[in-house]
């Protein structure tokens, strides 16, 4: 998935994108914002000073292999094993309040959204 994003200053605790279903778990991979820095789910950072510009997030979720890589502006920041198998996947992108620590007001922006399938 590939996507260019906007988060004004302000908005934390929330989720940005995410690939639901997993093994016993909703997501297999969240990327959310604490701060202007970009964290999976509320640990590792994947990078920070976010807010405020506009940047193309890639997340690629290889279900064979098990793995998911995150990309900012084409440099690959994260790369984690997937939490499991799941009858079906699907990406996810827009914000909402992560389950704890967030604030009251939450904004994303997207455009030039694109779904790539390996063939």
């Amino acid at each position: 998935m590939e996507g260019h994003v906007y988060v004004p200053k302000g908005t934390s605790g929330a989720s940005l994108m995410q690939v639901h279903g997993g093994s016993g778990v909703s997501s297999t991979v969240m990327v959310r914002i604490y701060s202007g820095d970009l964290r999976y789910y509320s640990g590792d950072v994947i990078a920070r000073g976010m807010y405020d510009k506009w940047f193309r997030l890639n997340m690629i979720h290889d279900a064979d292999a098990g793995k998911v890589a995150v990309y900012v502006d084409g440099k690959e920041v994260f790369r984690h094993d997937a939490r499991g198998k799941a009858p079906a996947f699907y990406f996810k992108c827009g914000v909402y309040a992560a389950p704890k620590d967030h604030s009251r007001y939450m904004e994303s922006r997207w455009k030039n959204i694109k779904m790539y399938k390996k063939k």
